[in-house]
């Protein structure tokens, strides 16, 4: 479903509407990890006393498509508890935030700014694994309000990614973005029976593990997710978890068959993480376009490799571009405009001289009927272009402003890539324009909310 909210390009599917039955018939099948699947929610954090409708992210600044997902997760409690999955195993530098800066040559490109201080640990260590950080002096001033919920939060947090999400939660709900929902973190995934469980599964045939998960990549080519090594001749297998410490970087986990590894050591990759969820931690998992893609594998690997069925999945994103002081032109009215640009120069119709205009199709008709090299063709071609350079400079104000959109239309071509991305933080957009947008996804569900209370 495409959302009303046009200008967001906002894409629920499948529809509202359908959720209920989704979450009502969204029990997952753990099999023999049931008694595991029961502890899972009260072991990651949280207590439920009814369906739970997940979504998540790494801790970050997200872009709106990211932010529609966190709207959707708000409206999606009329069928029962929401959740945001804190994805802090991930290193995904989130103090690095981009930003467009226009060159002199008035090309926008992104500059990475770093908003820690100095000392902010190890940058590829799990956001979930680093202390919280300090800000430094020279916040751009895009990012003063960032610097500052950062500042604020950093006593109260036990980790780069609590402070992180909190400081983003606390900004969506300063621009009316709606209030914070319910928080875990998949850090907390690693002291779960249930991920012991799986580990133990894995050490004990890690052959029969990665196997099923390949096989499971190689059915989806478009999810661009990469394969586990195999050496089977040294009897070695790449598993689907990393190594982790406090303030280190993760490490990729390569075991022979029967080793032994201290699950507390080790946390879920991405699609083990969400297959978890999917198992034991909700009856609904709300992913963006891309999740929806790759967690086809975490599907077929859990399926065929432990016979278990996972809890149902939707998809939510938005796109929005940022205003990048070029108005709404896009790239494909650049184009058009440089050639219009091109036709005023041979054209005196389009800057409005419609005397010049008829005088020069008079002459192209004259040049046309005569013979290839008799000498009047000459004499017309120059007569032509006497006429169109009158034209220019009795029209040159209009001239001069289609130049000047020219010029605008070539820096928007030069710019493209700043220009099209989707992806800029949501602190760089007009605060009116998030709050409409949450208020867009969370209207989707409204039906619901007044059958509820029907």
């Amino acid at each position: 479903m495409v959302d009303s909210c046009s200008e967001y390009e906002i894409v629920i599917e499948p529809a509202p509407k359908l959720w209920r039955g989704l979450v009502s018939s969204g029990a997952a099948d753990a099999g023999r990890f049931v008694e595991a699947a029961r502890l899972f929610r009260s072991q990651i954090g949280f207590e439920d006393d009814g369906p739970v409708i997940m979504s998540g992210h790494q801790a970050g600044f997200w872009h709106p498509g990211i932010v529609a997902k966190y709207a959707a997760v708000q409206g999606a409690e009329v069928f029962g508890t929401s959740v945001w999955l804190v994805a802090d195993l991930d290193a995904n530098g989130p103090t690095q935030m981009r930003v467009p800066r226009r060159g002199v040559d008035g090309v926008v490109r992104p500059e990475l700014v770093e908003l820690a201080s100095d000392g902010a640990g190890h940058p590829d260590a799990p956001t979930g694994l680093r202390a919280p950080v300090g800000v430094a002096d020279d916040v751009p001033v895009e990012f003063d309000r960032v610097g500052e919920a950062l500042s604020r939060l950093r006593g109260g947090s036990s980790s780069l990614g609590e402070q992180v999400h909190g400081a983003a939660a606390a900004l969506l709900e300063e621009v009316g973005a709606g209030q914070p929902v319910e928080v875990v973190y998949a850090s907390a995934i690693c002291r779960t029976d249930l991920f012991a469980e799986i580990l133990e599964q894995m050490l004990r045939d890690p052959a029969r593990c990665v196997d099923a998960y390949n096989a499971a990549v190689a059915a989806c080519p478009d999810a661009g997710v990469r394969k586990l090594l195999v050496d089977a001749d040294r009897g070695r297998w790449e598993l689907p978890v990393w190594g982790i410490g406090f303030n280190e970087p993760r490490k990729p986990v390569i075991v022979g068959k029967g080793q032994a590894l201290d699950a507390s050591a080790h946390g879920p990759r991405g699609l083990l993480m969400t297959g978890l969820m999917r198992l034991a931690g909700c009856e609904l998992f709300i992913h963006g376009t891309g999740g929806g893609v790759y967690d086809t594998i975490t599907e077929r690997w859990l399926g065929d490799w432990l016979g278990v069925t996972l809890a149902p999945s939707a998809v939510v994103s938005a796109t929005m571009r940022l205003d990048l002081g070029f108005g709404s032109m896009t790239p494909e009215d650049a184009q058009a405009l440089i050639a219009l640009g091109h036709r005023a120069r041979h054209d005196p119709g389009l800057l409005g001289d419609g005397d010049a205009a008829n005088a020069k199709r008079r002459l192209v008709d004259e040049i046309a009927a005569l013979e290839c090299g008799d000498p009047a063709r000459h004499a017309l071609y120059r007569q032509m272009h006497t006429l169109l350079e009158k034209a220019r400079e009795s029209n040159g104000e209009q001239l001069a402003s289609i130049d000047a959109r020219v010029e605008v239309a070539r820096s928007v071509l030069r710019s493209r890539e700043a220009v099209t991305d989707r992806t800029w933080s949501f602190v760089l957009h007009e605060d009116a324009a998030i709050e409409r947008l949450c208020s867009c996804v969370r209207s989707s569900f409204a039906g619901d909310a007044t059958r509820n209370r029907g």
